[in-house]
């Protein structure tokens, strides 16, 4: 592990600590143990790590900012769960899925407490804390618009799966939804609490735009070749759920017709068998389509990089540079 990993698992159990306090079980508590399954199953934890991270660069106390930081966590985490429902998942983060475990009625109550206990997270550590409260409307009004974005990225994934030719600018737009908007919000967030003025606010939007994004590509790519323990889903499941995916779209748009036949007979299809899937990634990885995906990560973790350098110099503005290495060097 190394010193960036270990800041981040330092991060990690100290915001674990936060949300699990605010997720004591009650009655039913059939509807708290799925609130908080995957909350315990871990994660990766980089969103709260960048509200932490980003707001030290402008204050160095954390105590303002590990509740925010815990919020954000349970508005992903409950996003995750709606997300595991549509995409029919059996599993996240390397254990059953909520929805599979508990039902999916159980499940869209669960996703819907979680995301209400964010919000009392915040609204609670305003009132403790006066530094806090003179800040709450701009921290909720930040979290609302992500919420929303992450919404519309949901239905814009829908509808990509219906296209036979998708663009790269039709999946642009639907990850700056659903998986950069939380990151901005995250980042936004910690500059928010830490005291940032509106330049420096803009820079750690833009910044965390492009890590979100640089992000989602070489998820992409992890959901293709990883190892499936290390991922904690099956690899291929984008195939079989018919996503259309960076690498997916770059082969799609340079397959040939005999290349495309192999990719169609497994994209959507839910009962593919392994082979076939194993075939169709095959595939995708002589096309180049991996190598071409992981690049354009790069490119944005790149520009997360200069957007950043205009905070001022600290070991945290340090760390969020390193946070733009990570993101795309990571094999989880």
């Amino acid at each position: 592990m190394n010193l960036l990993e270990s800041k981040m698992d330092a991060v990690s159990k100290s915001v674990n600590e936060y949300m699990l306090s605010y997720l004591r079980e009650r009655e039913p508590r059939r509807l708290y143990e799925a609130a908080t399954h995957l909350v315990k199953a871990g994660g990766k934890r980089i969103r709260p790590f960048l509200t932490i991270t980003m707001c030290k660069a402008f204050r160095k106390e954390e105590k303002y900012v590990i509740p925010v930081a815990a919020a954000l966590e349970i508005i992903h985490t409950f996003s995750l769960i709606h997300d595991d429902i549509i995409d029919r998942d059996k599993t996240r983060r390397g254990v059953q899925a909520v929805h599979r475990k508990w039902g999916t009625p159980t499940a869209m109550v669960a996703g819907d407490l979680l995301h209400t206990k964010a919000y009392q997270i915040i609204l609670d550590a305003a009132v403790a804390e006066r530094e806090l409260e003179k800040v709450t409307l701009n921290l909720l009004s930040a979290v609302n618009e992500s919420i929303i974005r992450v919404c519309e990225g949901q239905v814009l994934d829908e509808e990509l799966e219906k296209e036979k030719n998708p663009s790269e600018d039709q999946y642009l737009k639907m990850i700056e939804g659903k998986t950069a908007a939380l990151f901005e919000a995250a980042a936004v967030a910690g500059a928010i609490v830490g005291g940032a003025n509106g330049f420096q606010i803009e820079a750690a939007r833009n910044y965390a735009h492009e890590l979100g994004i640089a992000f989602q590509m070489l998820d992409d790519s992890l959901g293709l070749t990883a190892d499936e323990k290390e991922l904690g889903k099956p690899v291929g499941s984008d195939l079989r759920e018919g996503k259309r995916t960076l690498p997916i779209i770059h082969a799609l748009a340079t397959a040939d017709a005999k290349q495309k036949v192999i990719l169609q007979h497994v994209l959507g299809n839910r009962k593919a068998s392994e082979l076939k899937v194993r075939t169709a990634i095959n595939t995708i990885q002589r096309l180049g389509s991996i190598g071409y995906t992981t690049r354009k990560a790069e490119e944005h973790a790149r520009k997360a990089q200069e957007h950043i350098a205009s905070i001022p110099s600290s070991a945290e503005r340090d760390t969020l540079e390193q946070m733009a290495e990570f993101v795309v060097r990571r094999r989880y």
